[in-house]
């Protein structure tokens, strides 16, 4: 429950902010998981430990950052980092769920967009990532049951 308390604040302004200029500030995505961090090491939080914590925080990263660095015109860096603090709350299980669901949901609900509004516009990809992380964070006993893995 503490993991909710701290991160939903966080996934509020991150999305307002992606969903209104398009940028995720490193100011508050390195925050996030710092926040992350602290939550692992105060009571374990999702993930149980700081290793698992860390290593989340690794998925998360290893999942986007080659895409934005690769090529930054399709995903920003703050994606990246983003999810880097997403992976520090849920760990790298959890981040194989948020990856799935942000990316389908983005998918499902731009494509409507675009074909009913014949308008292309950015994907704000960070609002995605906090519904699903949200969601990930408070279907956790469900998504153990799925992909168990504590080390």
């Amino acid at each position: 429950m503490l993991s909710l308390i701290i991160f939903t604040p966080f996934a509020v302004v991150l999305s307002i902010l992606d969903w209104k200029i398009y940028r995720l500030p490193h100011a508050l995505t390195l925050a996030c998981l710092a926040a992350g961090m602290t939550v692992a090491s105060a009571e374990g939080g999702l993930t149980g430990s700081v290793k698992m914590a860390v290593i989340g925080a690794l998925a998360g990263f290893f999942f986007l950052g080659p895409l934005a660095i690769l090529r930054p015109d399709w995903l920003g860096f703050g994606d990246a980092v983003y999810l880097t603090a997403i992976g520090s709350f849920v760990g790298w299980n959890g981040i194989l769920i948020v990856v799935l669901v942000g990316s389908l949901s983005s998918v499902i609900l731009e494509g409507g967009y675009r074909m009913i509004t014949k308008r292309h516009r950015k994907i704000p990809f960070g609002t995605y990532l906090s519904a699903a992380a949200v969601l990930v964070i408070i279907e956790y006993a469900r998504v153990q049951t799925i992909l168990p893995g504590r080390f």
